[in-house]
């Protein structure tokens, strides 16, 4: 009876072990390598969750929406592998997934139309739930060790040199994605390869803490608001606070900005009439911003 407890046990083990385990799966689009990773370091599963998250009434069990380690990674059409990666990591925000956020938002198509010569990663956050929690990637040091690993599997697939080091990084985050970002700045010694950060209509709070960061020669800062996505209040305070810190900021409509002004400042406060969603996609603000980012271009003959 006990030997049968055992191979029970041994068992289960060996089924949590392989389900950690789940090898990556790609596929080719007309957008480059598109690949799927299951990563030790993605933000979840993680124990704050495991008996799920309730907000205002409405309960989010632990399968379903805190149990998805998927990162989403595209090696772009004529990617120049070199010693130095760059890295474009986009945070999704409430009540969504990587699947719907990439199709629903066109940043494949966004991302590629860019032109940049970097990797575009997209981390499963909390599936389909109301919630900002960034899960590993909230903790100390989890940013550290989600990019450690996230290298090693592009070594291993030789989709970058074996003595490829992390060069520029790029945050961009849509509504709930800015706590996780916020969370990464302040907690992890990687930081310093941050160089960019916009958030589309996900100022929500952590000022000081998107502050703290900016204020550092060579960083961009954009902010981009609407009227109605909850995020117009603290806008004006991260406003009042450039003001009265002598902060250099241009302030203009997302309809109006034009391609240099995107260039030369380094933090922008950009206004947009559309709804919350929108604001991502429909004027392709996503794709332009990073367009006109410090970010080296692919060379095309």
């Amino acid at each position: 009876m006990k030997f049968f407890k055992y191979l029970i046990v041994l068992f289960l083990i060996g089924m949590i072990f392989s389900s950690c385990a789940k090898k990556p799966v790609s596929k080719e689009t007309k957008y480059g390598e598109l690949i799927y990773a299951y990563l030790e370091n993605a933000s979840f599963p993680h124990q704050d969750r495991e008996k799920g998250y309730t907000y205002k009434d409405k309960f989010y069990s632990y399968k379903g929406h805190y149990d998805d380690n998927t990162v989403v990674i595209l090696i772009p059409k004529n990617y120049f592998p070199s010693k130095e990666t760059d890295f474009v990591i986009h945070f999704h925000g409430w009540n969504n997934s990587v699947d719907s956020v990439l199709e629903q938002f066109e940043l494949l198509d966004q991302f590629s139309k860019s032109n940049k010569n970097a990797i575009f990663v997209v981390p499963q956050g909390p599936k389909n739930s109301s919630d900002s929690f960034g899960g590993k990637l909230s903790e100390e040091g989890g940013f550290n060790r989600f990019m450690k690993e996230l290298m090693e599997l592009l070594k291993d697939r030789k989709d970058i040199p074996k003595d490829s080091k992390i060069h520029d990084i790029v945050l961009t985050g849509h509504s709930g994605g800015y706590k996780v970002i916020a969370d990464i700045i302040s907690k992890n010694s990687i930081f310093k390869h941050i160089r960019e950060i916009y958030l589309f209509d996900a100022l929500y709070g952590e000022i000081n803490t998107y502050l703290d960061w900016v204020n550092v020669a060579g960083r961009k800062f954009f902010v981009i608001y609407t009227d109605n996505g909850g995020t117009m209040e603290e806008t004006k305070k991260l406003v009042n606070i450039l003001k009265d810190a002598g902060f250099p900021y241009y302030y203009q409509h997302t309809k109006k900005v034009k391609k240099w002004e995107l260039i030369k400042n380094p933090i922008m406060v950009l206004h947009s009439d559309l709804g919350h969603n929108e604001v991502l996609y429909k004027r392709k603000m996503f794709q332009r911003i990073l367009k006109n980012s410090r970010l080296k271009g692919i060379k095309t003959k």
